[in-house]
């Protein structure tokens, strides 16, 4: 019944009345499109009056995106109409105005970029637009939005006592750990991956999520903790859902709690040149190195005329090993030129770490030999080579001890230092 009423009342509003033009009878129909001046046609028994929208009689305007309806309305020139844009609910925050078409025509901005008021909800979140116009043949026309999603500057960082990155950070474009990502997102952005990775003796924690306070102007005042998968390093993030809804702040904590801490003993301080392992210079006090770690290198420089009790160490290691093969623990032996040696170690920490406590330092204990060097002297070379060595004897006499060849057996005799001395040449073929 009223669709019935609708289409008599579009029929009155249509079809005026019947007129006659020389002596004959014409039906006068009026109609609307979009066009700035009326035009008059006659066809067949019609007489057709087109007429610009704005000459519709009707009371107001709406357009509703949330109900992705289409409004028609009439106004009349010089009228200040309110047009009311209202984003889905599901939209709300994440889009805005971008452009204003008017029979695929894009309206100036100067018409309505500043007689635009934002619609806000009691917590602050856009929820549309209100748009205030004056009639005139310019606005003439059928109205359509273009919206766009707002763009979401969010930021992937650590501590501040992380800046230079040597606690760990994010994979990065160039191969490298970064300390700081900006990710830019959008309502329509696809699902984001994010993975935290510690360096060296530091090792991923938790997350912790804030969100920026524009009263304050800064993050501090809203952190969250505890958030779904809070801890763990690999993280996704889909914006919209919680607790992705807004522009956020996202911050990896490292630790270093979980580091194994190493110190060396040896009685020789003169054997040892240096020692080095994962990359860190043994300077007398402890070290921390990853507890993780399945290869980890340790060098140890012997200084010239020792040499390293290889052996020791590595049946020290067995016990920490227990079936793992140790056979490949000596990994190389280095001759220096200046006659120091390196020997080089492979570890698997992780494995000496299950068997000690986790406050406890783990000591590697270290020996040496001292050896013969070539081109130094010892005592028995000493003897042999001069054929005159002083010797003290008892009451303070001194005595020579000479050594001769003579027909293949060594003669020594001694004499009182006032003889006269022979030459050393004549003792030796």
């Amino acid at each position: 019944k009223e669709y019935e009423i609708a289409c008599e009342k579009k029929k009155a509003y249509t079809k005026l009345q019947t007129i006659t033009v020389l002596g004959k009878q014409y039906d006068l129909v009026v109609a609307y499109k979009g066009r700035k001046a009326p035009t008059l046609n006659f066809e067949s028994n019609q007489i057709q009056v087109m007429l610009p929208n704005l000459f519709k009689k009707m009371e107001n305007t709406t357009a509703v995106v949330e109900e992705e309806e289409q409004v028609i309305s009439q106004f009349k020139y010089g009228e200040q109409i309110c047009i009311d844009l209202t984003f889905k609910d599901s939209y709300f925050n994440y889009y805005y105005l971008e452009d204003i078409m008017i029979t695929s025509n894009r309206l100036d901005r100067a018409y309505w970029e500043n007689n635009k008021k934002e619609k806000l909800n009691t917590d602050g979140v856009l929820t549309g637009y209100q748009i205030f116009l004056t009639v005139s043949d310019i606005i003439d026309g059928e109205y359509s939005f273009v919206i766009k999603p707002k763009i979401f500057n969010c930021l992937i960082t650590t501590t501040e006592d992380n800046e230079d990155g040597h606690m760990g950070g994010f994979d990065s474009d160039s191969g490298s750990l970064s300390p700081l990502l900006t990710l830019p997102l959008t309502y329509e952005s696809q699902p984001q991956t994010i993975v935290a990775k510690g360096k060296d003796i530091y090792n991923f924690t938790h997350w912790s999520l804030y969100y920026f306070d524009k009263e304050t102007n800064d993050w501090s005042n809203n952190k969250i903790e505890n958030f779904e998968g809070s801890t763990n390093e690999v993280l996704t993030i889909e914006f919209k859902k919680e607790p992705w809804t807004r522009e956020f702040k996202l911050v990896a904590n490292f630790s270093d709690a979980g580091a194994m801490e190493l110190d060396f003993s040896y009685a020789n301080k003169d054997a040892v040149k240096n020692i080095t392992i994962s990359g860190k210079e043994y300077a007398g006090e402890s070290l921390k190195v990853t507890a993780s770690s399945t290869d980890m290198y340790m060098y140890v420089t012997v200084n010239a005329g020792y040499e390293m009790l290889t052996d020791n160490f590595v049946d020290f290691i067995k016990n920490y090993y227990g079936e793992l093969d140790t056979s490949k623990v000596l990994d190389d032996i280095r001759n220096n030129e200046d006659g120091t040696k390196v020997y080089v170690f492979r570890l698997n920490i992780a494995k000496i770490n299950e068997k000690i406590s986790d406050e406890q330092t783990f000591v590697i204990p270290l020996a040496f030999n001292f050896v013969q060097v070539d081109g130094e002297n010892d005592l028995t070379w000493l003897y042999i080579t001069l054929p005159v060595v002083a010797v003290v004897l008892a009451g303070g006499i001194v005595a020579l001890i000479l050594i001769r060849r003579k027909k293949g057996k060594a003669i020594k005799k001694i004499k009182s230092k006032k003889e006269k001395s022979i030459d050393y040449k004549d003792y030796y073929s």
